[in-house]
């Protein structure tokens, strides 16, 4: 079809084409155009002759209108279009400008196009990167012409007066009034500095994009001359814009430093209620959608120091705000943290107790069982050189070393008990003590046998001194009392009823007579113990009352926090609600662990699912990863990162050694090497068998032993596993090395004579024998007084990285000083920070941490946020840690975020590009990336942070999907799997068949073996197609049947 598009069609007679049934002046829609079979006829024909494949022409409009690359691109290439691409483009841009933007899917879909657009384009990034030279302002500018948003500037426009207010506080009366005097004048030229910059840079943007826009009018005929005066106005235009929203940015900052300080005094906030509230109201959205789960308590924190110690409790960097200042003070461990150091110190020392016993990596059996055997109270005697015990009558030979191990493991358990009744849970010491797990197969295979055992006359001596006989069940009993043991869900005899704290059941019930019927696996039983009463101990320590108490844990809970938090914060004029501490006793329970699951068929088929999802999806999660290994480049400087690379490769053939002996041997060990153990001695890169035991324990991942198996063979087999801990070996080496940098700079500094503990000290000294000028701008440049060579803001961003580390500065100092040895007590605090640090490179996504909103790690819930914690977490976390970075200190660490940043989206590019149909790979080897595949690259590496939900959302809409429908893309395989079984008729065959292993590299498989996994598919689809014929006839049988009745 060829038709002539008058040049610069009016709206009339475009409204004539496109609402042809108009009765009144109302202009037509973006939706009317959707509808319009004209309009998409020639949209289909444009795309597919330019080679778009999205089939979004609305999006495609959008792109030159937002991002300046893309309008530079098409100013060229539309000079080389056919004549009838011209003319189709013509018709679509007039229609489309001409559009009312419609419904609010429209605007959802036009802000997600500009701000994918804005993201992407090379031209922010650009700018991005040159905010440490302009102080922001070519990042604020382009932000605040296309946005038009003063927020973008706050962040973005850093100049003396972000600087005065944190150094003001450290000065007395005084100076204070001297420097707010100074500091008008200064903030004035500041405002004027940075309304010419970003006047210049409006002008620049606005006219580049007029004048690409009018080559792409002229190349099409929308236009037929190019209009110089319409080119300059455009420049003044951006440059007066440019020039206002810098202004007004700046200002912006003024005014709201004024407005943090005035609601920082307490009676401002005793009078602004409802502003309290509306903040509560945007931190409980948070803690659901973007931040922690600790979230909704950043408010309520500012009115209580308790709440803000329970924040940091349960969130290791809830002090850490992204626009809040930095670290002044070491920041406290969180209740995950120091539940690792107690793990992980509980498992070094039993790893220790069991060398002696372990031979070639494996403990041997009969040194295992003996070792059991002495530590259930079996008396050791020594013949001819020769050690044995008494068994059930019989001496039995044992080994010198399972003596040893004996030893030391009823050492480790006695302390234990020490920690378990210094945190005030009573524990009971019961001697020749055991933990205590019930073998419910050897039961059920001799169930009389074991009644004989538990029914049968015993004797033992009495409270009176005196002999007396006893039965440890009675006879009546039994049966019911074995009954109770079978029963999985059974509380009595849990796994965890064995622990110090808790009384046994059986008084007086000799273990090693019981031997048959018991658990005799020492490795097994004893990371079971020790990993529940690091648990326990924990949760008591942190959360519950100091002291031995008969109260719920809940009850203790709410008296130990909830209550001085209500108190505080009456006393500052606000309310502690009741949906409040709903919310903190929710968030209580989720972290430590009390939680509900499913009996065992269905917690089977629960657990089968995710695991099928696993195994289909997540083939290639290794080469997901790399990113990971970029981010200590990030975060610390260059010789750190790469000493902490060098470490990583150099031990990782142990690590890759390690896992693959693990295949074939079933062990608990930790590597000799000391990098490792200290990795160990924080419980990370521990061996997954105790990561399984561990996500057991806290209700993580499978319940299912046999399914749990399964996916710690997959995750081997894919090299997650060795790569994951490859990258936390990098990264704790990384951490240790930032550490002794920071303290070593930070000791050298203080032998020139300056206090680097005491910030008033320093800003004293900074301003002592100058006049008024250079006293203001010594205090805006941040020098000492020592000759104006050491920085001031150098030095508290080293103490401040050391504090958000909880390393404690003037310990640190002297363990410089001592020699910084790794057997000083000091050392202990640098081993934990380096944890901390490695936590935040490869993150921890498990309820322990309350990084997620708790809905996503309630076991009966989870499946429908599978695969949504890492990048929720990666956003919250490595996100957020990069924008404080970049906004502490711009210079040092805008670069090196921008390159991480360049780097990890071009290795997702190619590894994209890798995995894709070789429709897609030819493409990109025609066309290059466009800014779509860049917006792929940066959702697989994280860095789309919040983006990535409305960037999923419109992907799903944009496909003909209504909102709500949309909505359910943003969850996990199993919620898209129930919407394409009942709105889109996929049968069961089709999805389990995609569900087959390595189905997410179908690609790569069909590549390199000719093996199609999409012919699968196919056919399952064929099997499907007689059942989903004879469902529909049968609901269309039942729905008439209902129709008669009702009719009759």
């Amino acid at each position: 079809m060829s038709y002539k598009i008058p040049i610069r069609t009016p709206t009339s007679e475009i409204e004539t084409k496109f609402r042809p049934n108009l009765r009144r002046r109302n202009s037509y829609t973006l939706n009317d155009l959707e509808k319009n079979e004209e309009f998409q006829e020639v949209s289909e024909r444009f795309l597919q002759s330019i080679g778009e494949n999205s089939g979004d022409i609305f999006e495609y409009l959008r792109d030159s209108d937002w991002n300046l690359y893309s309008g530079m691109r098409r100013a060229s290439q539309s000079g080389k279009w056919t004549e009838q691409q011209k003319q189709d483009y013509a018709y679509l841009r007039s229609a489309f400008d001409g559009a009312d933007i419609g419904s609010f899917g429209q605007f959802l879909e036009l802000t997600k196009d500009a701000g994918i657009d804005i993201l992407t384009d090379p031209l922010t990034i650009a700018a991005a990167v040159a905010t440490p030279f302009t102080g922001g302002t070519s990042l604020a500018a382009r932000s605040g012409i296309n946005l038009a948003a003063s927020a973008a500037l706050k962040s973005s426009i850093k100049g003396a007066s972000q600087k005065v207010p944190h150094l003001v506080n450290l000065m007395d009366r005084t100076l204070q009034t001297q420097a707010a005097n100074k500091f008008i004048n200064v903030s004035k030229s500041q405002i004027n500095k940075i309304t010419g910059t970003t006047a210049a840079i409006g002008g620049t943007w606005t006219g580049l994009d007029n004048y690409f826009r009018q080559n792409t009018e002229l190349n099409t005929d929308l236009r037929q001359a190019f209009s110089a005066p319409e080119l300059f106005g455009a420049t003044a235009l951006g440059a007066v814009a440019g020039g206002i929203f810098g202004r007004l940015g700046q200002q912006n900052v003024l005014y709201n430093s004024r407005m943090a300080r005035l609601f920082s005094n307490d009676d401002y906030r005793r009078i602004a209620p409802n502003f309290f509230k509306v903040r509560k109201g945007i931190d409980t959205m948070l803690s659901k959608f973007g931040g922690n789960a600790a979230s909704f308590l950043n408010t309520i924190a500012e009115a209580s120091p308790t709440a803000t110690k329970l924040g940091q409790t349960f969130v290791d960097d809830f002090e850490k705000k992204l626009l809040g200042p930095s670290a002044t003070r070491r920041i406290g461990y969180s209740y995950a943290e120091d539940l690792d150091n107690r793990r992980g110190g509980y498992l070094m020392g039993l790893d220790a107790a069991l060398e002696p016993i372990r031979k070639t990596g494996k403990v041997l059996e009969v040194d295992g069982l003996a070792t059991i055997r002495i530590l259930r109270g079996a008396k050791v005697t020594k013949k001819n050189k020769k050690l044995f015990i008494n068994f059930k009558g019989d001496d039995i030979e044992i080994s010198k070393e399972a003596l040893i191990s004996a030893t030391r493991l009823r050492k480790i358990f006695d302390s234990v008990y020490k920690h378990a009744d210094k945190a005030g849970l009573k524990p009971t010491y019961i001697d020749d003590w055991f933990a205590r797990s019930w073998n419910r197969q050897a039961i059920e295979a001799d169930p009389e046998g074991f009644k004989k055992l538990l029914t049968q006359e015993r004797t033992r001596i009495g409270t009176d001194g005196v002999e007396e006989k006893f039965r440890i069940v009675n006879p009546k009993e039994v049966d019911e009392v074995i009954e109770g043991m079978l029963d999985k869900t059974n509380e009595l005899y849990a796994s965890h009823s064995h622990l110090f704290s808790q009384s046994r059941v059986f008084k007086d019930l000799p273990d090693n007579e019981f031997e048959k019927f018991l658990t005799n696996d020492l490795a097994e039983i004893s990371v079971n113990y020790l990993l529940n009463s690091a648990r326990t101990i924990e949760i008591k320590n942190k959360f519950l009352l100091p002291t031995v108490s008969n109260k719920t844990p809940e009850q203790q809970f709410i008296e130990r926090w909830i209550n001085p938090i209500r108190k505080e914060m009456k006393e500052a004029g606000q309310t502690f609600t009741k949906n409040d501490q709903r919310k903190t006793l929710k968030l209580f329970n989720s972290v430590a662990g009390v939680q509900s699951y499913f009996g065992d068929t269905v917690q089977g088929l629960y657990d089968g699912m995710k695991l099928a999802n696993a195994m289909a999806y997540l083939p290639l999660a290794t080469l997901s990863s790399i990113t990971e290994a970029i981010i200590p480049f990030a975060k610390a400087k260059m010789s750190s990162a790469t000493k902490g690379t060098f470490d990583a490769v150099t031990k990782s053939h142990k690590i890759f050694g390690t896992e693959m002996t693990q295949m074939l041997k079933n062990k608990h060990k930790l590597s000799d090497d000391s990098i490792i153990r200290e990795m160990n001695s924080q419980f990370i890169g521990m061996s997954e068998a105790v990561g399984n035991v561990t996500n057991r324990l806290a209700g993580e991942g499978l319940q299912n032993e046999f399914l749990k198996k399964g996916a710690t063979g997959f995750f081997r087999f894919n090299l997650l596993i060795p790569w994951t801990k490859t990258v936390q070996l990098q990264s704790f080496s990384t951490g240790k090395d930032l550490i002794f940098d920071n303290l070593t700079k930070l000791s050298k500094i203080s032998k020139e004579g300056v206090d680097v503990l005491d910030d008033f000290a320093l800003m004293s000294k900074a301003l002592q024998g100058v006049d008024k000028k250079s006293r203001i701008a010594g205090l805006l440049e941040g020098l000492s007084a020592s000759a104006g060579k050491t920085n001031l803001k150098k030095i508290n961003y080293l103490k401040s990285e050391l504090f958000e580390l909880g390393i404690d500065v003037a310990e640190g100092l002297k363990w410089i000083e001592r020699g910084a040895k790794q057997s000083d007590n000091f050392y202990k605090q640098v081993v934990r920070g380096a944890g901390r640090f490695t936590n935040s490179v490869i993150l921890q996504t498990g309820r322990e941490r309350a990084k997620v909103p708790t809905y996503m790690t309630n076991p009966k819930w989870d499946i429908l946020t599978q695969f949504l914690r890492y990048p929720y977490v990666f956003s919250n976390t490595v996100l957020k840690n990069f924008a404080r970075d970049v906004i502490k200190n711009p210079k040092a660490n805008a670069p090196k975020v921008a390159a991480f940043g360049v780097l990890s989206t071009n290795i997702a590019l190619a590894t994209n590009y890798w995995r894709s149909s070789p429709e897609y790979r030819e493409r990109i080897d025609k066309e290059g990336f466009t800014h779509k595949d860049v917006v792929r690259a940066l959702q697989r590496t994280g860095m789309a942070g919040p983006l990535d939900l409305g960037i999923r959302w419109g992907e799903s809409a944009r496909y003909g999907r209504n909102s709500f429908v949309a909505a359910t893309s943003l969850g996990g395989p199993v919620v898209g799997d129930v919407v394409n079984f009942f709105l889109y008729e996929r049968g069961l065959t089709e999805l389990a068949a995609r569900k087959m292993p390595f189905y997410g590299s179908k690609n790569i498989i069909k590549r390199y073996t000719g093996f199609d996994m999409d012919k699968v598919v196919k056919r399952a689809k064929e099997i499907d197609e007689p059942f989903e014929k004879a469902l529909d006839e049968a609901l269309e049988d039942w729905s008439l049947t209902k129709e008669r009745k009702f009719n009759y």
